[in-house]
């Protein structure tokens, strides 16, 4: 009973947060389409450096409680109102730090408009900050499925007023007034669904209770955002704003990937899998190294067909101010496929509660990553830092993996199997096929059915006919599946 009742938490809430990531994923191409066409490029390299500098502040208003509740979800009750204590109180420093940073921002890259864009972005502070003892009891209750309701309702709103906005002649401004209003909507949303009061009794009794974890993970979550957000500002450096939006859009379209893939089914996998009583590794060690199977099965090749159709895909519908992109996302896919692969190593290692290791390993993977891509943006600009960024995911995810999932028995080739073998197909079938178009100099329409259908097919024929993995994989998530009790 209790196998069963993990495998349909595990399946509904994948099913849920893959409706989440596929209807955000929708919402955002559509979105991203809309504004190629009513903007340029200069505004979209803009946006995206004031985004990565928030985006890593934004991580301070978590300050890694988050995961901290959902590994200690038994206490969540008599630690309420410390953990409320700690968000309104990192709420405040978190907007001192935005009104410093955006100031300084402005001075560095000689742009007031970014410096407007950072403080406006303050205003969501209180509102996200507050809106994170919410989310955690949700997640710890595996209610899925409002989570997933509440994300997609918001991210369609932000997007759907972003272009609202553009169209009334808001321009780069409408990034940000978008998510005010959506986080302020999601807020108040999460607290009614999580019957979560807006009061509490300020409290910083036994703090270091949840600091030690908390304070790691929070040091790990910064490490990420800055491996995810450092490129933009880094490039923008060294070159105009023009191909900083150009690296964006680009970087953006690359991402589809991990994001309907890993989006979909990490955010569930930490919860559940701590509902297993961590001395029954076997059962742990069974479930990620299926889960990473299908990451690699799926994404490796979902990351070359990005590679392979999106140069048929920007000259149909993109203007020609955006042909720039079509390399870079080629570049950039390929490294997006082992960064899928990896996706379970911080996961692996929080089920533990080494969240200590787990920031070391950040810190370690964000010195690497900063050392890659600073030298090759200097020299080579924005396909430097491409190759760099693809480099960096195909040398340090395996890495990480094996290291991650070592607790758990897992050898080294058990982990390079799972990456190399899918890699080495998705690269045979679409590498063949892209090359083959290119001789012939196909029409885009042949490029598109040959390269975004013929291509995806035969590579899951050879999977059918080659890969004895394939069919026990498709029946363990067949399993997956709760059946109906009697």
């Amino acid at each position: 009973m209790r196998e069963k009742n993990f495998k349909k938490n595990l399946f509904l809430g994948f099913v849920w947060t893959a409706f989440q990531t596929v209807g955000t994923k929708i919402i955002s191409l559509v979105a991203q389409v809309f504004l190629a066409w009513l903007l340029v490029p200069e505004d979209f390299g803009k946006i995206s450096i004031a985004t990565s500098i928030t985006g890593i502040i934004f991580m301070i208003q978590n300050f890694g409680l988050s995961d901290v509740l959902v590994s200690r979800g038994k206490m969540f009750d008599k630690i309420y109102d410390l953990t409320k204590s700690i968000s309104a109180l990192t709420a405040i420093v978190c907007f001192l730090i935005f009104c410093i940073v955006g100031f300084v921002a402005g001075a560095v890259y000689d742009d007031s408009v970014i410096k407007n864009l950072i403080l406006l972005f303050s205003i969501v502070i209180p509102f996200n900050t507050m809106s994170v003892v919410s989310d955690a009891k949700l997640r710890i209750d595996l209610r899925f499925k409002e989570l997933s309701i509440v994300r997609v309702c918001e991210f369609f709103l932000s997007q759907i007023t972003i272009i609202l906005f553009v169209l009334l002649d808001f321009g780069v401004y409408s990034f940000v007034l978008g998510p005010i209003l959506s986080s302020i909507i999601r807020y108040f949303w999460l607290v009614k669904l999580a019957h979560i009061s807006h009061s509490f009794k300020p409290t910083f009794h036994h703090w270091t209770y949840l600091f030690s974890n908390s304070f790691y993970g929070f040091v790990h979550s910064v490490c990420q955002t800055i491996i995810r957000q450092s490129d933009y500002l880094i490039l923008a450096l060294f070159v105009s704003q023009t191909e900083v939006g150009i690296y964006f859009m680009a970087y953006s379209l690359s991402v589809q990937v991990i994001g309907v893939l890993v989006g979909s089914l990490s955010p569930v996998l930490f919860p559940t899998l701590m509902k297993i009583p961590l001395q029954e590794k076997d059962r742990i060690k069974s479930v990620l190294l299926k889960i990473t199977g299908v990451f690699a099965m799926l994404g490796m090749p979902f990351a070359f067909w990005q590679a392979s159709v999106v140069k048929p895909l920007i000259l149909i519908f993109f203007e020609e101010k955006w042909y720039d992109t079509i390399l870079l996302v080629q570049i950039l896919s390929i490294g997006i496929g082992f960064n899928v692969v990896s996706a379970l190593w911080a996961p692996a290692l929080r089920i533990q509660s080494l969240f200590k290791v787990q920031m070391k390993f950040s810190i370690i993977s964000m010195i690497v990553f900063i050392v890659l891509i600073t030298p090759l943006s200097y020299w080579f600009s924005s396909i430097g830092l491409a190759i760099a960024v693809s480099v960096y995911y195909m040398i340090l995810s395996p890495v990480l993996l094996y290291f991650s999932f070592r607790k758990f028995d897992v050898s080294l080739i058990q982990v390079y199997t799972s990456v190399l073998k899918y890699f080495v197909m998705g690269a045979m079938v679409f590498g063949t096929l892209y090359y083959l178009n290119e001789i012939f100099n196909s029409t885009l329409m042949v490029q598109l059915i040959v390269l975004g259908f013929a291509a995806p097919s035969l590579y899951f024929f050879f999977l059918w006919r080659f890969d004895k993995n394939f069919d026990n994989v498709l029946k363990e998530l067949t399993l997956l599946r709760p059946k109906n009790e009697k």
